[in-house]
């Protein structure tokens, strides 16, 4: 909580938590901005619901698996103009706060339009952090209904922080000043069987900026990673208020207010985000095939053209290397998803000599012992009779 020192409605109207300005008595902030007390909301409503949250917080806590190596960036279409445009180009800036020993997986809108069932598909396979920015309603996030969320199989289960609109909405309210039976997609997500184990989701409307990713929304959200990867500061209910004390510097702004208040915490805020067990970072380079041609897998000739062209079969060479050393498991070859070869040992080298005749793509993946993985890709044109 906040507003534990002094009065928040100081001139006793109808609003509360008003900045300087509005305060017809003073020209103090009505609100202490400064947290004590870090709060979450475990919104249940029969014991069932109370045996969900605190089994899989406690799965959480104890859990030592791959998940924990597992990071999902979700982007929606947003349709703000420019960069705004994709809630991709929004998670895109959050990628430099994750370590390099985590595996980061997106699914944007922006680079192929994804639905429901593949995102179900994806979080049943167990993730550590879910970092979404789309569209929401009180009973609709991450393109799912409420119902949808019965058909979510994780037993390793995660922590999601979203910037959607009105999912986070405790008082089920909706537009304007109604309110649903139904609980708000938050506390349907925590509450369940399976799904997360806590979330942060806003009680109202999501803001977004137009033509701009530096919209209110993004600076909370921004911030409460920095907490985590940069701050070390773990626990998700000081985090999030970190993300919050760290921008009130800016509170009168179009928006931050807004967001500072609804941006809530379903969850035990005490719950420190997990790492893994054992740091792997993986070193992966493709030195061949290169820009430029290649006639009898010999070259490149012409580097200096911004193209890979391939007449005849070729060799896909790479250099991976972990730190610590030692650590790979495997090497994976692909060609356009296709997984043709995979070594265990170096020199990471193989031989493509199918017919072909087009633009492909050569993918290869190195694997660490962890479970921690990097994947680079090579396009080329090859005529291979």
């Amino acid at each position: 909580y906040a507003c534990l020192d002094g009065n928040f409605n100081e001139d006793e109207d109808e609003k509360w938590g008003e900045n300087a300005t509005e305060n017809e008595v003073s020209d103090e902030d009505e609100a202490d901005l400064f947290a004590e007390v870090y709060v979450g909301r475990a919104c249940v409503d029969s014991p069932a619901e109370v045996e969900n949250i605190t089994r899989k917080s406690m799965s959480y806590e104890m859990s030592n698996n791959e998940s924990l190596l597992q990071i999902l960036l979700l982007g929606e279409y947003l349709g703000f103009g420019g960069p705004a445009e994709w809630g991709g180009n929004h998670k895109d800036e959050v990628k430099p706060l994750i370590p390099s020993y985590f595996n980061i997986t997106t699914l944007y809108d922006r680079d192929n339009p994804w639905s429901k069932d593949t995102l179900i598909f994806v979080l049943n396979k167990g993730f550590n952090i879910v970092n979404h920015d789309g569209h929401g309603w009180t009973t609709y996030a991450l393109k799912m209904r409420n119902p949808d969320l019965k058909k979510l199989r994780n037993n390793d289960y995660f922590f999601l922080y979203s910037q959607t609109c009105l999912a986070g909405s405790f008082d089920n309210w909706y537009p304007e000043d109604n309110y649903y039976e139904d609980d708000c997609f938050a506390e349907h997500l925590t509450c369940n069987e399976h799904g997360a184990f806590a979330c942060i989701m806003n009680s109202r409307y999501g803001l977004g900026m137009e033509n701009s990713t530096d919209s209110p929304g993004q600076r909370y959200d921004l911030a409460f990673f920095k907490a985590i990867f940069e701050e070390n500061i773990k626990e998700i209910g000081k985090a999030n208020h970190y993300s919050k004390e760290i921008n009130v510097w800016r509170i009168n702004e179009n928006g931050m207010r807004w967001i500072y208040y609804e941006t809530n915490l379903f969850g035990d805020p005490q719950i420190a985000i997990r790492e893994p067990m054992e740091k792997v970072n993986i070193s992966l380079e493709v030195i061949k095939p290169l820009k430029g041609i290649y006639i009898f897998d010999r070259g490149p000739l012409f580097s200096f053209i911004n193209k890979t062209i391939v007449f005849g079969g070729i060799t896909i060479e790479a250099n991976v290397s972990t730190d610590p050393p030692g650590k790979i498991e495997r090497v994976n070859f692909y060609v356009n998803d296709e997984l043709k070869a995979t070594l265990f040992s170096a020199p990471f080298v193989w031989e493509w000599n199918e017919h072909a005749i087009g633009n492909y793509k050569i993918s290869v993946e190195a694997y660490a012992t962890n479970g921690k993985a990097e994947k680079k890709e090579v396009n080329l044109f090859i005529v291979n009779l």
